[in-house]
This record gives C-alpha cells, sequence and structure tokens, in this order.
C-alpha cells in the first residue's frame, strides 16, 4: 500500500541525515529509523538512497522555481532590479537548506550519468532565467548571452557553496551583494553599491515574509 505519508517521511528524513552526516556517510538505516518505518517499506518507494537523493533535488528544483516565477511575477522598475531580486531568491533558497543545498551543488558531481543530468537541469533552467534578463539589459550584445548566464550562475553557485563549506563569517546580505557586485561589474552593469544593498535587503524581508 502506498502512503504518500509515508513517503515524505522518508524524503524528510534522509533530508536531515543527508544534511547531517554527508551523502555517502549516511545510510538507509539510519534513514528509516529517523523516519519510522522498516527497510522493507523503504524499498517499497525507493530503490536506492541515490534515488532519495533525486527526489529531494526535484523537490528542491520545483521550489526554486515556483520562487523565481513568484519574484518574475513581481513589478519592477527596470531589469537591473529584476536581476538583484532573483539573485537573491536563488541565493536565499540555497540558504535555506545549507547543508542539503551543498550536497546539490557539490556532491551530486560525479554520483552518476542520471545524477549529474539532474544537477544540469536545475543549472540550465537557471541560466535560461538570468539570460533573458541580461538580454532585456545587453540587447547589442545577443551571442554572449549564453555564456553570461553560465559565467553568472557558476559565480553564484560557487560563492555559495564555499560560504556554507567554510561556516563563513559573513552575513547572507553581503554574500549576495558581493555575488551582485562582482558580476554587475563583469556584466558592465552600472554598479550603484547603495541602491543594490538597498534592493538586497528589501528582497531578503520579503522571502522572510512568504
Amino acid at each position: 500500500h502506498i502512503s504518500e505519508e509515508k513517503q515524505n517521511n522518508i524524503l524528510n528524513a534522509a533530508a536531515e541525515v543527508f544534511a547531517e552526516k554527508g551523502y555517502y556517510q549516511a545510510s538507509i538505516q539510519a534513514i528509516t529509523q529517523k523516519a519510522g518505518v522498516s527497510t522493507g517499506t523503504f524499498y517499497i518507494y525507493y530503490k536506492s538512497k541515490e534515488e532519495v537523493l533525486l527526489s529531494l533535488y526535484h523537490q528542491f528544483s520545483a521550489h526554486l522555481d515556483a520562487v523565481i516565477k513568484e519574484t518574475l511575477a513581481s513589478q519592477y522598475v527596470g531589469s537591473t532590479e529584476k536581476m538583484i531580486a532573483c539573485t537573491t531568491v536563488v541565493v536565499k533558497v540555497y540558504a535555506t537548506k545549507p547543508k542539503l543545498s551543498l550536497i546539490m551543488l557539490t556532491k551530486i558531481i560525479g554520483m552518476s550519468k542520471l545524477s549529474e543530468n539532474e544537477y544540469y537541469n536545475v543549472f540550465n533552467q537557471l541560466c535560461q532565467v538570468f539570460q533573458h534578463i541580461i538580454a532585456e539589459i545587453h540587447s547589442d550584445r545577443s551571442e554572449e548571452l549564453y555564456i553570461f548566464s553560465i559565467a553568472y550562475i557558476q559565480l553564484l553557485n560557487a560563492l555559495t557553496a564555499q560560504w556554507i563549506a567554510s561556516s563563513d563569517q559573513r552575513s547572507l546580505a553581503d554574500l549576495i551583494d558581493m555575488i551582485i557586485t562582482y558580476n554587475f561589474r563583469a556584466l558592465q552593469i552600472p554598479v550603484d553599491e547603495e541602491i543594490i544593498r538597498k534592493h538586497i535587503i528589501r528582497e531578503i524581508e520579503r522571502e522572510n515574509e512568504r
């Protein structure tokens, strides 16, 4: 008998175990103990530990997609403000579940072809979002937009992963500020640090209210 509640219990337990022990050190037994189910029940829903991680990745990417769509549906004065808002919400989603995000940003690479495909699906999804926004700012450089978007997301992911892994004392707002300021300079987008900071704080507060 398939129970959605039991399946969610397994996923939630796996997220906690992965975050606490890391993916490779986590065991199916640890997951089932935390979920309060038997090993046999686990295998009714999932064939392996990796399949659980991929299910978590699907949840994660669906949530990220929903948050980005909600952000883009808001009214912004211009494309620069929209880019600041999208950058802020993406980093905020990562920061909400830091240890699990770190696994998804780093450990999933090299695990298997399937897991890498899942990673790049999300990566390309983010690239497309930012490519459209960059196109609004740099409509005269269409041949470089794809490269711009890849560089933007690579830096965003790398700096966020480093921030999580090193327990950096930098605040979330400072991290986002660094990501945006560096990328804007690389893309030759005029930088007004005071305005950027103002928009970042506003978006963080808006996310906290959701």
